[in-house]
């Protein structure tokens, strides 16, 4: 799940809300967390732009607004988190090789057998 998304109906609704974001402990599957990412393809037609774009999005300023707004981790050195995020160092980590979870065809064949795509 999305974490961000709870911080903001907490946000919306007040403490007296009452879910709230369970971190899975153990470094199984459950514990993956991931933050939001930019990129660019390389057949843009308007790379300069594109790399302003990217550079902007990773500078302090914009990397504190996501961080301070919408409730994400930031990925530039000296950002602070929100208060309501536990420090992403605190995080249980996943004992698992990313690389083994680039099976593309594997995970749409599941999703097929399990009737999610037809």
């Amino acid at each position: 799940m999305n974490h961000y998304y709870l911080h903001r109906f907490i946000a919306a609704e007040g403490e007296s809300f009452k879910a709230r974001n369970y971190f899975l402990p153990g470094g199984g599957p459950g514990s993956l967390v991931m933050v939001a990412g930019v990129g660019r393809i390389d057949t843009g037609a308007n790379e300069d732009n594109a790399m302003k774009f990217i550079n902007f999005l990773l500078s302090p300023v914009a990397q504190q607004y996501f961080a301070g707004q919408t409730y994400e981790y930031p990925l530039v050195e000296g950002v602070k988190i929100h208060r309501e995020l536990t420090p992403i160092a605190e995080l249980p980590k996943i004992d698992i090789d990313l690389s083994d979870l680039v099976d593309l065809q594997g995970t749409v064949d599941l999703l097929t057998e399990v009737g999610a795509l037809e």
